[in-house]
């Protein structure tokens, strides 16, 4: 799958709608609180598999490394941008939560660099399914989305499936060991969602949406119902549990296909 790094030219802007999701507050303040933790979380993949570039002999591999780090350099900058503008509608609180997990991620690249990998690439795999899972029912997951935001998700949704093979074949090419990849995507699964709802719920409280049972039903149903977002990620997540897993056993590069007829005009490829 060609890695392709691109500028998206359309962004979010302070007179964009703050519920830009449907006109919803609680399915946007769920994207809010998932697009909050890109900015750190895009830094420590780049820390992660750049600990290994070095070792890696595969010269195509290395060219993609140097692309898939040319990509998440530029969601981490995207989603820095609505991260201020988060912090001008009263969210401040988000970037005092990435000051901390900064300290954190570096310390684990520093002293954990296998285990950092081994991290990388299994939130790598999440977000693919995110990502397909999002472009895959656009008109549920897309559409609804403001046109300030539509581009931001698709463009980050496509780079990610793109690339979501890099940080596991830098793991493989660099010692591979399956009991430490296991160990990984146990504590993913544990620790991601649970730093994904704290976020929602404290921008849910800070909107004075944390105890509207109205905004929990109709937002459980979008998330967990049939067909439900994190329902969906969740069914597929297991597979990376597999000593046989590889992220491109999985096709859905029609996605990129359809992204740059949409999208050619607002894109620089870089």
């Amino acid at each position: 799958m060609t890695i392709t790094p691109r500028k998206i030219m359309q962004h979010p802007k302070a007179d964009s709608p703050k519920y830009w999701f449907a006109e919803k507050g609680f399915e946007t303040l769920f994207f809010n609180a998932l697009s909050s933790t890109f900015p750190e979380g895009e830094r420590f993949f780049i820390q992660s598999v750049r600990k290994y570039a070095g070792q890696i002999s595969d010269a195509e591999l290395r060219a993609n490394v140097e692309r898939f780090v040319s990509q998440e350099g530029q969601h981490s900058q995207q989603h820095e941008r609505h991260l201020e503008l988060l912090a001008d509608q009263g969210f401040g609180l988000l970037e005092d939560l990435n000051r901390w997990e900064r300290t954190l991620l570096r310390w684990l690249v520093a002293k954990m660099p296998r285990f950092a990998l081994a991290v990388t690439l299994t939130i790598e795999h999440v977000t693919a399914i995110f990502a397909s899972a999002l472009l895959a029912d656009q008109k549920r997951f897309c559409e609804p989305m403001h046109d300030d935001y539509r581009l931001l998700w698709h463009w980050h949704a496509v780079e990610e499936i793109e690339h979501k093979a890099v940080a596991f074949d830098v793991y493989q090419q660099t010692g591979g060991e399956y009991g430490l990849r296991l160990l990984a995507a146990i504590e993913v699964a544990v620790f991601f969602p649970a730093v994904l709802f704290f976020r929602h719920v404290l921008l849910l409280a800070k909107d004075g949406l944390l105890l509207d049972l109205g905004e929990w039903r109709r937002g459980s149903a979008f998330l967990l119902g049939r067909n439900g977002l994190l329902r969906v990620i969740a069914g597929e997540y297991g597979r990376c549990l597999h000593r046989s897993f590889h992220p491109l056993k999985t096709d859905d590069s029609h996605h990129i296909e359809e992204f740059n007829r949409l999208y050619a005009a607002q894109l620089q490829i870089l």
